[in-house]
């Protein structure tokens, strides 16, 4: 009776780890995996032992592997955000309070100087994107070094 009931833990586990792909369930997994095979030659005898083998492995897996795999997630830009530190080509004057727009990879944007910025950017300065809020690019003006 055991070996099914961490056959269902195992699977429902796995199918919450694909379902959010978070790492919340993986330890569950390999923790189940392991009672399972104790189940295997045990059958349904010390079932408190297979249940303390379950958590010890679940909270090892926990403890060991998250950090090694939160350190392999990299904070890649995708879209949008790729815009970020590019230069752009202005097109219409922009300055504080008067959003202009600018031209960058062949797409014109909207654009705003931040607010503590008093300078104007007219057509033809390039302008660095420093952030994005909405479908509005945030610029200032790019100064070569």
């Amino acid at each position: 009776m055991m070996i099914y009931i961490w056959i269902a833990v195992f699977v429902v586990s796995l199918f919450i780890e694909i379902a959010t792909t978070a790492l919340v369930s993986c330890w569950f997994a390999a923790g189940s995996l392991v009672a399972l095979i104790l189940s295997a030659f045990l059958g349904d005898k010390l079932i408190w032992l297979q249940v303390i083998v379950f958590i010890a492995v679940s909270v090892a897996c926990f403890l060991l592997l998250r950090k090694y795999f939160l350190s392999k997630k990299k904070d890649h830009k995708t879209n949008v955000d790729t815009l970020i530190g590019e230069i752009g080509d202005c097109q219409e004057v922009i300055k504080k309070h008067y959003p202009g727009s600018i031209k960058v990879n062949g797409i014109v944007w909207t654009a705003e100087v931040e607010q503590d910025n008093d300078e104007v950017i007219e057509p033809g300065d390039l302008v660095e994107i420093l952030k994005i809020s909405g479908n509005k690019l945030t610029v200032k003006k790019y100064k070569e070094n």
